[in-house]
């Protein structure tokens, strides 16, 4: 794999900076002439991480190939494609990975960044034009993008929680776990079913959670968009 050139470099860090994962992949000369690319380690583990593909539990040969709806990402624009995902019979049954599509959209070292989204899969050319300029410009790649930006993670798991919050309150009163300041966030962590502990880590799923007594004028500043009060 080689270094980054400075546009991909600033592609990439836009994509970072919008919470969008990805791995990288680099088409070479040989590989669009022949139709066929190396799934290398870090791709076959991001793949396996976002549940997408298990390079390691499929079987040689054209009959275990596995086909995911794919889009292209590229200077010309939005392509709809497909990604075939498989391990030849030859060369000791070396992952490849493949879009259809993919040589009418790109040149021979430009350098992809593949996302796994919703079951899908994206490659987006991190070579041939500015992400931030093109979202300013295109309606259609801005949708894209909002496709494939995990938006809505926080907001799920934000509800999940008021649902757990909501339930201990239907329950009635709770004796406080101690007395003293920490009490009310220690009773309501123990109800959560969270472990007491110093992490300064968010403490459910990425939420910070932050108790008060109900007449309390301590201030406080939330660097998380959820206040529950129920």
């Amino acid at each position: 794999m080689r270094q980054l050139s400075d546009l991909e470099k600033t592609n990439a860090a836009f994509l970072a900076n919008q919470n969008i994962e990805f791995a990288f992949l680099l088409p070479t000369e040989t590989g669009l002439g022949k139709s066929i690319m190396d799934a290398i380690s870090p791709l076959r583990s991001y793949l396996l991480r976002k549940e997408i593909h298990d390079y390691a539990e499929q079987d040689q040969g054209q009959q275990y190939k596995v086909k995911i709806a794919a889009t292209i990402a590229a200077k010309s624009g939005i392509k709809s494609s497909t990604a075939s995902l498989y391990r030849p019979n030859t060369k000791n049954g070396d992952p490849r990975i493949w879009f259809r599509g993919l040589k009418s959209q790109i040149i021979a070292n430009e350098m992809l960044a593949i996302v796994a989204q919703k079951n899908s899969l994206y490659a987006l050319n991190l070579s041939s034009f500015n992400y931030q300029q093109r979202e300013e410009a295109d309606t259609t790649f801005r949708t894209l993008l909002t496709e494939i930006r995990p938006s809505n993670e926080l907001d799920s798991t934000a509800s999940e929680l008021l649902s757990r919050i909501q339930l201990i309150y239907q329950n009635g009163f709770i004796p406080a776990e101690c007395c003293g300041d920490t009490a009310i966030g220690r009773t309501l962590e123990t109800a959560l079913g969270l472990q007491i502990n110093s992490n300064p880590l968010p403490d459910y799923k990425g939420i910070e959670i932050k108790s008060k007594r109900g007449k309390s004028k301590t201030r406080k500043l939330y660097s998380q968009k959820y206040q529950i009060g129920i």
